[in-house]
Order: structure tokens, then sequence, then C-alpha cells
């Protein structure tokens, strides 16, 4: 059941692109393997292709994911989603939805070609022909170590060669993120442990908050979301009562503490949509952050055993901005989209404080704004 509901990650909006030149529109998800599901926007099965059944896919108002021929260093051929690098009289691509691999298209032809480490000096000496000053297999070139950064050099090196005027344009190495703003708020219980040596026992000190917080969000088409959270938060907690011993093992004195705390969080997270576009889903992910301790005040009251006197103040402390905690968290919920630009978040949050007894789980309720 749960690899049956991530291959349904939720898409983006977005369009694909017939082999008749026709658009039609829905809701686009990338998956593994070169393979894009299309689903109506208005509900329904989703529509599976392959490259070479469209001339491409688009997402948000971005322009064409095309479908080219590749041929690969295997020496098949094999036609693939693309996206541009480096355009040029020699330009250079990669495969479309975060696969990687690096595409030479050499000048006045339509075909890509896989560049490796192996096929690298031969591609080079047979497509990159016309320029004096740049020798394939010279002891410069056979040198250069293989990467993305230094196949880009070497062909702004061949292409201003050709033409002293060409500039690079920016282009996108990747399919595009789709972003939003969310305000939550967050009821949430955090607790304390501490080892007490004159209680002889653990102590667990704990209370219900609030949190409220401010997120920018971002969402992939193959169901990958990232988030950016900073919130506030609200937490009194405190003790039970419990006994403290003296030095002879008898109980003397009944004591509880108790404290409030104001926290400022910021914290970065990670996951996967699951689920249907335009449907509820799932969300699951994991995070880290840090969080300052803005202000705390608390107090320590205590009575004699057995008595029922009121509890009297011995002690009390305020203090603030002295910590800095990270935290690990994990994450899952379910979202429900309210039109296409907007969504309703429902998570269950669980953050442990590094180094330290800290902790606490809460429910998040989130509003989503997404920009397009």
């Amino acid at each position: 059941m749960i690899a049956s509901a991530a291959a349904r990650a939720q898409g983006l909006p977005g369009y694909i692109l017939t082999p008749a030149g026709d658009t039609v529109a829905g809701f686009v998800a990338e998956k593994k393997h070169q393979v894009i599901y299309l689903y109506p926007a208005a509900g329904g099965k989703p529509q599976v292709f392959r490259p070479a059944q469209v001339q491409g896919y688009g997402l948000l108002d971005r322009p064409a994911i095309r479908s080219r021929v590749v041929h690969q260093a295997s020496g098949k051929d094999s036609v693939c989603f693309v996206l541009p690098v480096q355009l040029g009289r020699a330009s250079l691509y990669c495969y479309a939805a975060s696969e990687g691999g690096l595409l030479l298209q050499p000048a006045g032809l339509d075909t890509l070609y896989e560049l490796t480490p192996v096929t690298r000096s031969l591609l080079f000496n047979r497509y990159l022909v016309g320029c004096a000053t740049l020798v394939p297999y010279s002891e410069e070139m056979l040198e250069m170590r293989f990467s993305a950064e230094n196949v880009e050099k070497v062909l702004r090196r061949y292409n201003r060669c050709l033409d002293p005027t060409w500039q690079p344009t920016a282009v996108r190495k990747h399919s595009p993120w789709r972003h939003g703003l969310g305000l939550h708020a967050e009821a949430l219980r955090g607790s304390l442990t501490d080892d007490n040596a004159w209680a002889e026992r653990t102590i667990t000190t704990a209370g219900w908050g609030q949190r409220i917080g401010l997120e920018w969000t971002a969402v992939r088409a193959s169901g990958l979301q990232m988030g950016v959270v900073g919130t506030f938060t609200y937490l009194p907690i405190s003790s039970p009562e419990y006994l403290v011993q003296t030095l002879t093992g008898q109980a003397e004195t009944e004591r509880r503490t108790s404290a409030t705390a104001q926290l400022l969080t910021l914290a970065i997270s990670a996951g996967r949509r699951l689920g249907r576009p335009t449907r509820p889903g799932f969300y699951v992910g994991a995070g880290a952050g840090s969080t300052v301790l803005l202000h705390e005040k608390g107090q320590t009251q205590q009575r004699p055993a057995g008595s029922t006197m009121p509890f009297q103040t011995t002690e009390t402390y305020s203090v603030g901005g002295e910590a800095i905690l990270p935290h690990l968290e994990a994450q899952a919920g379910v979202l429900a989209p309210i039109g296409p630009r907007h969504e309703i978040r429902l998570t269950g949050i669980y953050q442990k404080f590094v180094f330290t007894s800290f902790s606490t789980i809460g429910l998040r309720v989130a509003y989503v704004w997404f920009r397009k």
C-alpha cells in the first residue's frame, strides 16, 4: 500500500504537448525512468506518457521540457526528456526530472550525444571542429577533470571561438519548484525529564502550549516538498508533586516546580507528498532546526511532607537569550487542496532537542497559498 501511494506522488499544474502539437492541460507528475503522469484537472485516472509518445511537457508557466533523440554511451538511440544547460552553436543538455547526465548537441545536428569520462574526448574531437585553439586530445584537455562545470567551460570557449560576440544565456538546469507561503498554528505538549537526586527518581516536567509560525514552502512535480519555517512558542510546564529525601532517607519535604518559556525557532524540512493532485493526500518528512530561548520564568514551591498547608514559593528565576537548542523532527500529516492555489495542511510533529531530555509533540494546522 505504501509503494502504491508513493507511485501517485502529487504533481504540479502543467500540460503535455501531443505529437500533433496540441496542448492538454492538467497536473503533471514526474516519475522515475523518464515517465510522466498527466492527471485531468477535473479528476479521474491519470494518463501515462513516455518521451517517444509526446513532444514534451510543461510545468507551471515555464517553457516546455522537450523530448529529444539521445545517442547514449552504450551506442543505443533513445528518446528522452531533456533540459538545456547552455545554448550556443554547440549546446549542452541534461536529462529532465533531476536525473543528471550531460548531453552534447553538436552544431547543425538535432541528435544529442551522451557525454561520459570515456566518450568525452572522442565526441569533442569529432564534433567540436573549426576552432584552432581548442584541441580535444591536447594535454590540457586530457587532464581536465570530467564535470558539468568543466564541460560548460569547454563549450563556452568553443562557442566564443566560432563567434566572438556569443554570450551564454541563463537557462534552467532542473524542473521548476512551485513556491508558496503558509501561516500555521499549533497545539503542542512539551516535556523535560530530570533524574532528581533528592527525589531518588525521574521527574517529568510537562505542559501544553501554543505555537504560531510563518512558512516558505516549495514543491516539485516529483512530489518532493521543502520548507523553511519560523515559529514562536509559548510553553508553560510544571512537575507533579514529589518528595525530597533527607540524608537519612526519610521524606521531609514535598516539592513541585513550574516554568513558562518563550521560544523562537527556525527549521528546515524535506519530505514527500503522496496522493493525487486536486484530492486530499498525505505527507511524510523530517527536518532540523535551532531554537533560541527568548525568556523563561520559573519557580520552586514546597511544603512539609504530608501537610495540607498551601505550597510556599522558595525559589524563583528569570533568564533569557542564554541558550540555543538544536533539534531534529519528524512530520506526518494530510493535505487538502482548496482550489488550484490554496491548501490546508494538518500535520503531526515530533521534535527532539539534541543533547537534552526536552522534546515536544504537536498538531499543526496550516493554510498555504501558492504563487502559481
